[in-house]
């Protein structure tokens, strides 16, 4: 299964000066075993790199390449924004909106976030039942 991450479970996975969570940990350990292909979005770098604390924002973007990149992502047009009932204010809402375009065009299977606000959209769109909080995709 392709799985991508949002960036709020990447920092947490990736952020070395903090303990993490055994729910992150559990996460990296049944994807290895379940051989699901961790993904992320390339706007997620630009996400990433207007992460105001210095030290945390080098040590994740160091580790990225962890991860596969989504190859030629669909890209998200204000008309398909429009057409999809999607609010695009600022940069966040650009990030959250191409992540869950990549979903919505099958670029992925599900997306792991514990974001309420992309939760919202992807019931707009009708993708809910392949977004899901960390711990339901750890039931899963």
């Amino acid at each position: 299964m392709n799985v991508l991450l949002d960036t709020n479970i990447i920092i947490p996975l990736e952020d070395t000066s903090k303990l993490l969570k055994s729910s992150f940990a559990e996460l990296r350990r049944l994807s290895t075993e379940q051989h699901h292909c961790l993904y992320i979005h390339p706007i997620q770098v630009q996400d990433i790199n207007r992460d105001k604390n210095n030290e945390r924002r080098s040590i994740v973007l160091s580790r990225l390449n962890q991860y596969s990149q989504i190859e030629n992502p669909p890209i998200l047009s204000s008309q398909d924004c429009k057409e999809l009932s999607l609010t695009q204010s600022n940069e966040n809402d650009k990030v959250d909106n191409n992540l869950l375009f990549a979903l919505y065009r099958g670029a992925v299977n599900v997306l792991v976030t514990n974001d309420k606000g992309i939760h919202k959209k992807a019931l707009i769109l009708g993708i809910q039942d392949r977004v899901y909080r960390l711990e339901q995709f750890l039931l899963l």
